[in-house]
């Protein structure tokens, strides 16, 4: 019975070359977005999930207060000293185990190179994490000081082909550690990625950290701390007992400023966007907002399956009638119709599979990440995707089979089928349906364009152009300033400042401010960020100054008392203008001095925050971020000159620089992604709408045949046959701008408060959008309109 069913629908298939080729065509695009954001989505969903105790793993987190009771700091990192306290005070949690990522010199024969991520890590973190080991034994890898662990790539490197157990490399010069084993990489989806790992107790070295300050140090909120749980725990348990732990082992009245939370580790990629993370993390609206879209995409790929099958169904009215006529019951003709409509999506589904694989690497491209076709081949997701298969095969077939079924075998004969289809509001609502989809993601698309426009050509209050950033040890045995003078010889070298961070960075570090109250100084409420800058930073940047003036080498007491203000500081702090705040009396934390100057705003961190209040001082120890502004035309010769200074004075570390444009750039790397998928599934939705009009144009004309002839015989001239077919699908069109256009305001608004400085949706918008559909849509539909009104009456006649 199956395989008849199969034999007819292969037939019908066949047969109706032009509406299955349309279908497949469509479903197949349809098909191919769906499972390329599948992936995208699934990946996303997946993160630190291969691990054994993913879902007991929790990391502690530790939020600040300002005294306005508001959140100033938010970490995800903790103090030393809460880990073992933890595991002391709860003897439920099972392991606790920290982590103090840092970065070092690594040197081995003659291979030497600056490495990152770099993690300290206590000798019970395989209890808690899943690392896969190529060489060293788990329990002790991490035991012994002085003990490190490189990655297999890492290991490669530096050994090469050699065995690296039991060798010895060198450290920032300093010291030598025994390579004591090699792990694999941990999967892209994870939220931190070790190249290395060191014994954590080489951090009890009081030439590396020291074991009183892992014992006694409440201000180092650098270590990222893991607690694993017991099964079924509560972690809601831990939470409501933190203040009172707080207040015991860090000082009454702890809680009221410091507030310790838990994330699970499942939840931290898209849920955790705290102002300290060890990567950048993915957003978990964003899994929502391609979900959607694929489900959008799928909707339109069936709406017009069964609007297609349900016009075409009118010229198969016989074919019905008959075949009903000779006893054919209607479970029967349902059957066949279901057949055919799960026949196409089989067909749609394997073309479907095959654009996927070479879309992919180009989809990787622009998502950044590295999805394979392998990902699919999981039980989980085979079972879902033919669950889809099966769902849009019923589903786009199911009203023609039901609808064409349900007449009586007269009625077909007589063409009530046609008559029927001809206003049909199922068919009607499903052109608005799908349009609608069109218009909101064309919508979208322009805001999120708008948005990025905007933020490349607003004023940030600094140069990013042209500004060559690195990092460079700020230690006491190093001639700063005879390095800077021969920076400064090559004519194409501008100036060289220094800072403790660079603009595109986060502002982490905070402490009290005091101004004068009567006569002594007074706290104030306000959480003032602190950056540790020379007098060359801020000419670096082209800042603006407000009032008063920058630090300046003929004035040796700018280093030790001098501060300068950004405006939003100096209007917080209470003065109205920033020349009020000049000569003032001001404290930071243990220094008291005055304030020297108050310079413009400019946006240090990304347009998704305000601009912070700032205090910028000389602190010595903390400038180890050098910027070098150069002239345009002569940036090879700049980088050239810089690079053969560094090497005359540190020959053994490679020079490493990066353009701070580029680091502008990688802020809103997210949002040109989204803004590319934006666009390009927007093109593919409108493009399967509009195969979808074509194709109900086509049959639509094919129904009016006769009426048709009958109208250019009485005189009726082309234009005036082509407004007719067309208008009916220009209605439609029309209605589903007005209901999409509200939807999109609504999402849009809501997308553009994620920044702190965004522009406003344009009116201009939406008309736009709507004439953009209106076109495409008449593009469409006057292909067929136009070939009907030219078709001889006398020939449409008598093919009646």
């Amino acid at each position: 019975m199956l395989r008849n069913y199969l034999k007819i629908a292969i037939r019908n298939l066949l047969k109706y070359k032009a509406f299955s080729f349309i279908n497949i065509s469509g479903v197949s695009l349809g098909l191919t977005c769906f499972l390329l954001l599948a992936l995208y989505v699934k990946d996303e969903l997946s993160y630190d999930r291969f691990h054994e105790h993913a879902d007991r793993i929790y990391r502690l987190n530790r939020t600040f207060l300002a005294n306005d009771g508001t959140e100033s700091l938010r970490l995800g990192q903790a103090a030393p000293p809460f880990g073992p306290l933890v595991k002391q005070d709860f003897p439920q949690v099972e392991q606790v185990v920290r982590l103090l990522e840092t970065g070092a010199l690594v040197k081995y024969g003659e291979n030497s190179f600056p490495e990152e991520q770099m993690f300290a890590a206590e000798a019970n973190l395989f209890k808690v994490f899943s690392f896969k080991l190529n060489g060293g034994n788990p329990e002790k890898a991490l035991e012994n000081p002085f003990s490190i662990m490189f990655s297999k790539p890492m290991a490669e490197k530096y050994f090469g082909k050699e065995d690296p157990i039991g060798k010895i490399v060198r450290l920032d010069n300093q010291f030598d550690y025994t390579v004591t084993g090699v792990f694999e990489p941990l999967p892209s989806q994870s939220h931190f990625h070790p190249n290395f790992l060191i014994s954590f107790s080489t951090l009890n070295d009081d030439r590396v950290y020291g074991a009183e300050g892992l014992r006694t140090n409440w201000g180092n909120n650098s270590f990222s701390t893991f607690l694993l749980l017991p099964k079924h725990f509560d972690p809601q348990k831990l939470v409501s007992a933190f203040p009172a732990f707080q207040n015991k082992h860090v000082g009454p009245n702890t809680s009221k400023y410091s507030i310790l939370t838990l994330t699970k580790l499942t939840d931290i990629h898209l849920r955790s966007h705290l102002d300290s993370e060890i990567e950048a993390n993915g957003d978990i609206q964003y899994v929502y907002l391609f979900s959607a879209i694929a489900i959008f995409i799928l909707l339109i790929a069936c709406i017009n399956y069964m609007n297609l099958a349900t016009a075409k169904s009118a010229t198969r009215g016989k074919e019905v009638g008959m075949r009903k006529v000779i006893g054919a019951e209607r479970s029967q003709l349902i059957k066949q119709f279901l057949s055919e409509s799960v026949l196409l999506v089989v067909i749609s589904v394997a073309i479907a599979f095959l654009i996927m694989m070479l879309c992919l690497p180009v989809f990787n491209d622009f998502t950044k990440k590295q999805l394979t076709v392998s990902a699919l081949v999981d039980p989980g997701f085979l079972s879902i995707l033919l669950g889809i298969t099966a769902f849009t095969g019923i589903v786009a077939g199911s009203y023609p089979a039901f609808f064409m079924t349900s007449f009586q075998p007269i009625a077909v004969l007589k063409g009530k089928i046609a008559s029927a289809l001809k206003n049909g509001q199922l068919r009607q609502t499903l052109v608005v349906a799908q349009f609608a989809i069109a218009v909101v993601l064309i919508i979208s698309t322009a805001v999120v364009y708008n948005q990025m426009n905007y933020i490349q050509n607003y004023k940030l209050g600094y140069s990013k152009d042209q500004v060559l950033t690195f990092s460079m040890a700020d230690d006491s045995t190093i001639d700063i300033e005879a390095i800077r003078q021969r920076f400064k010889e090559n004519t194409a070298v501008r100036e060289v400042g220094r800072s403790s961070r660079i603009p595109s960075g986060r502002l982490l570090d905070s402490w009290d401010a005091y101004v004068m109250k009567g006569d002594s100084m007074a706290p104030t409420e306000i959480n003032v960020k602190s950056l540790s800058v020379d007098e060359d930073f801020i000419p670096a940047y082209q800042i603006e100054m407000a009032a008063g003036r920058n630090f300046s080498r003929q004035h040796p007491t700018d280093r030790t008392n001098g501060f300068v203000l950004n405006a939003t500081a100096a209007r917080l702090l209470g003065w109205k203008n920033p020349e009020d705040a000049i000569g003032n009396r001001f404290g930071y934390g243990k220094i008291r001095g005055q304030i020297i100057g108050v310079t413009k705003d400019y946006h240090f961190e990304s347009l998704h925050q305000k601009v912070a209040p700032i205090v910028m001082f000389y602190q010595p120890g903390r400038l180890g971020r050098v910027s070098v502004q150069v002239a345009g035309g002569n940036i090879k010769n700049a980088i050239s000159h810089i690079e053969s200074v560094w090497k005359e004075r540190f020959p053994e570390v490679p020079f490493q620089y990066e353009f701070l444009d580029q680091r502008f750039a990688n802020l809103y790397a997210r949002e040109q992604t989204q803004q590319l998928l934006f666009g390009v599934f927007a093109g593919i939705a409108i493009f399967i709408s509009s195969m979808g009009l074509f194709g109900l144009s086509m049959f639509m004309a094919e129904l009016r045949t006769k009426e048709i002839g009958v109208r250019k015989v009485l005189g009726a001239s082309v234009s005036s046959i082509v407004g007719l077919l067309s208008q009916d699908f220009l209605k439609l069109v029309l209605i589903a701008i007005l209901i999409a256009s509200p939807i999109a305001w609504y999402g849009m608004k809501t997308w553009l408060q994620d920044f702190a400085y965004h522009t406003e949706i344009k009116w201009w918008v939406f008309p736009l959008a709507g004439i953009l559909s209106i076109a495409i849509a008449l593009f469409t539909i006057s292909f067929q309109s136009i070939r009907a009104a030219l078709t001889n009456p006398i020939k449409s006649l008598k093919s009646e």
